[in-house]
């Protein structure tokens, strides 16, 4: 939030200074081509991609509801406190980088070329730590206690995609320095997804044994799907040859066939040195399968793995609300 105000508001202090300094200034030629160069920010609201961070956020949730449940059951027969340091992110919002050729067919109407590039990579740390202690509720003779360490680090989220586009731009009108346009623009959506992550369980019991489960696994996925902008533009001349500019719209970008390679790693070891490990690869589309404990969450996986039935199809969805700001040169 903070990165989009300062961005925003520094935008509008170009505007105003260079509009201050240049108002009145008239344009000598009329130059048909430009080339432009833009940067901004696209919010997102639909990402599947999210489904993971609010899945494992859920299971650690069920991870605290079972040991409040004993307690409620067994009384002063168990006890437990737990904490949590870090947060699971999410991705909100892509940025976006622009560059363009436009050329004017009249005073009124331009075509464009462009090819526009919108990413986002999100790392989470986080970490949970239950101390447990328990007796037999029966005849109070067995007595354990452990922590409980659960750790999510690297946790990463990672969304991109290239999208070329054909444009179409009406002029709207222009005062002095000042004119505005409206655009539409369309085309391929070539996008790519990662989910990598590692997950650290390990109990470390008061007698001193400890036991560490480790799960490292990685998701690459690629798809194409459709781009298509529209929105307002506001330009300011600089001189003849260059200007700013300032847009607002609307983008619809979208891929609904993920496919690619799922790798995962398991290794055990304990205090003893008994430790194993093993590797396991696949191929196939992504897919979004409803969680055991509560079908309203979701797990990433591949379609391979699972009945039809069990899912549903994963998209990467970088649609929203965009703004951005750029400068233009006239020839």
């Amino acid at each position: 939030m903070m990165e989009r105000k300062a961005f925003c508001g520094l935008v509008t202090a170009i505007f105003l200074f260079t509009g201050i300094c240049l108002a009145g200034q008239v344009e000598k030629k009329t130059r048909k081509f430009q080339f432009e160069l833009s940067g901004g920010w696209t919010e997102v609201h639909k990402l599947d991609l999210n489904h993971r961070p609010k899945y494992d956020e859920a299971l650690e949730e069920v991870y605290l509801n079972r040991y409040m449940d004993k307690e409620n059951q067994l009384g002063d027969l168990f006890s437990f406190s737990w904490k949590r340091d870090g947060k699971f992110k999410k991705i909100k919002g892509c940025y976006q980088i622009n560059f363009r050729l436009k050329y004017w067919v009249t005073r009124s109407l331009a075509v464009s070329l462009g090819l526009k590039y919108t990413a986002k990579k999100q790392n989470s740390v986080v970490a949970y730590q239950y101390d447990v202690e328990s007796m037999n509720p029966d005849d109070v003779v067995f007595y354990t206690q452990y922590t409980l360490e659960r750790s999510y680090s690297p946790y990463i989220l990672s969304a991109k995609g290239y999208a070329p586009m054909v444009g179409l731009h009406y002029a709207l009108g222009r005062y002095s320095n000042l004119s505005f346009e409206s655009y539409v623009a369309v085309g391929p959506f070539f996008v790519s997804s990662l989910l990598e992550n590692e997950i650290t369980h390990r109990y470390e019991y008061s007698h001193g044994y400890w036991y560490r489960q480790n799960y490292v696994s990685s998701l690459k996925g690629k798809g194409i799907g459709i781009a298509f902008d529209f929105g307002i533009r506001m330009n300011l001349k600089v001189s003849n040859r260059t200007g700013l500019f300032l847009l607002g719209g609307y983008t619809w970008q979208k891929a609904s066939k993920i496919s690619g390679e799922y790798l995962f790693e398991e290794k055990l070891d304990d205090l003893n040195a008994t430790g194993s490990s093993q590797k396991y690869s696949w191929e196939g589309q992504w897919i979004l399968v409803p969680a055991s404990f509560d079908a309203s969450y979701k797990f990433i996986s591949i379609g391979s793995l699972y009945d039809q039935e069990d899912y549903e199809r994963f998209t990467i969805n970088l649609t929203g609300v965009q703004v951005r700001a750029g400068l233009y040169f006239a020839f």
